[in-house]
């Protein structure tokens, strides 16, 4: 059978949002296939897209993706649009292989229940918002720090929809200073957060020597 995974099963809908989704083919004992070397077709139906750099096969419908040592991946990614997005996998044989060329853009006459594969639901929100932890060296909240070009403050960002952390996210997040007189970062920000939440612990802003209000963009 072929098992899906990914970090993050949410997307957000700014045509930016991306997760790899890998596949691995296993026995009936839920065992790697790490002798397998199959081709599988994979298609997203919903309001996502698959890299489509990486197919194969532009002949076929879907992306067709060659697995090694019974593993593959590909990148999944947002549009504007927010929804769901069913991910399809199935292990390529001449049978379906024909039946692909046959149907084109039909696909889904053709009943996946005979054919070994899988699927996996990704969501893709609209209404999301960031909320900002500023915190001290001691990890409690501060509103300040000296310009002495030594202090730190430590930047937490939850990820937020309907008030609620979503948990199901964990993907890129870009933190810029744009007023870099006035500090940057100690040693480079996370680019990525973990089940909706950036650990503060992992984006310290260093203050320069300058005072003033710091601007930081966060997308």
């Amino acid at each position: 059978f072929v098992e899906i995974q990914s970090d993050s099963y949410v997307l957000v809908a700014n045509n930016q949002s991306k997760t790899t989704v890998n596949f691995i083919l296993k026995d009936r004992f839920g065992n790697v296939a790490n002798n397998s070397f199959s081709q599988i077709a994979v298609f997203a139906d919903g309001e996502a897209v698959l890299d489509p750099q990486a197919d194969s096969n532009s002949e076929i419908f879907g992306n067709q993706l060659s697995t090694f040592e019974g593993k593959a991946g590909i990148d999944l990614f947002a549009t504007d649009e927010a929804g769901e997005v069913e991910v399809i996998a199935l292990v390529m044989n001449r049978e379906l292989e024909d039946l692909f060329l046959e149907l084109g853009d039909d696909w889904r006459q053709i009943d996946f229940e005979n054919y070994i594969g899988n699927t996996k639901t990704f969501e893709v929100l609209e209404d999301v918002n960031l909320e900002f932890n500023i915190l001290g060296n001691d990890f409690n909240p501060v509103t300040s720090i000296s310009a002495n070009g030594s202090s730190v403050a430590r930047i937490g960002v939850n990820l937020l929809s309907d008030d609620q952390i979503v948990e199901g996210y964990s993907g890129p997040i870009n933190l810029t200073v744009l007023n870099e007189n006035l500090g940057d970062f100690a040693s480079g920000p996370s680019e990525n957060m973990s089940h909706g939440v950036l650990n503060p612990a992992n984006a310290n802003f260093r203050a320069s020597n300058l005072a003033g209000e710091v601007e930081i963009l966060v997308d």
